[in-house]
């Protein structure tokens, strides 16, 4: 096997790998921790992005709040978004609290 052959199969093997599903733990922590209210009502999925574009999709269905993300910060975007604009909260981090 030559040089370029095992180059090819390496960078092969690399975009399959990050094409698995995301670990979005991260994310499921951040709910857990910011809006305990919202943990047990959130399914997360993985999804491809769109070209160099992260993106994410919400929906809702039977009292649970799907979001299919194409990375973790797109989740987490995700999330914030639903709590801005669907449940009206906001997080503070020193104390002062806006009305949306």
């Amino acid at each position: 096997m030559t040089f370029k052959t095992r180059i090819v199969i390496f960078l092969l093997s690399m975009s399959l790998f990050s094409f698995q599903a995301q670990n979005f733990n991260a994310v499921k922590k951040l709910v857990k921790r910011q809006f305990p209210w919202l943990e047990n009502h959130l399914q997360l999925k993985s999804i491809p992005s769109q070209g160099q574009k992260d993106r994410f999709i919400l929906q809702t269905k039977n009292n649970q709040l799907y979001i299919s993300a194409s990375s973790i910060s797109a989740a987490s975007k995700a999330v914030d978004s639903y709590v801005k604009h669907y449940a009206h909260q906001s997080i503070s981090h020193l104390g002062i609290m806006y009305k949306l």
